[in-house]
């Protein structure tokens, strides 16, 4: 569905075509800003690194369901939203976060080796 923009009286092709890119076809898309993120891995845990700017600690959740976790918040109105899946070799249980200076950092402890199991299923 389009906008209706009232045009601007301008005699240069120039203008009313600069004009409509600006005022109709930005509004035919919702272009919004990738999350940008950075994770990093060693021996014991993953740390997910978060750029969001302009978005306070209340105005953010961190959630898990179903092995994934998933980052949401708002800012000026915007909604964010941004997921992962973790994996088997993940110890869920203690997750930790943190918001410092813009950046919101995630770490997740790996489980030892001998803590992950295995489940064989019968074929019946």
């Amino acid at each position: 569905m389009f906008n209706l923009v009232k045009r601007k009286n301008n005699d240069s092709l120039f203008f009313n075509i600069f004009d409509w890119l600006e005022n109709d076809f930005s509004n035919l898309y919702n272009f919004k800003k990738p999350i940008l993120s950075d994770i990093q891995e060693n021996e014991k845990e993953y740390t997910i690194y978060i750029d969001v700017p302009g978005i306070k600690k209340e105005d953010l959740k961190v959630m898990i369901k179903n092995d994934v976790i998933t980052i949401s918040g708002e800012r000026r109105n915007e909604k964010i939203k941004k997921s992962y899946y973790l994996g088997e070799n993940i110890d869920s249980q203690n997750i930790s976060s943190k918001l410092e200076n813009g950046e919101l950092i995630i770490t997740l402890p790996k489980l030892k080796p001998e803590d992950i199991t295995e489940k064989i299923i019968e074929i019946t």
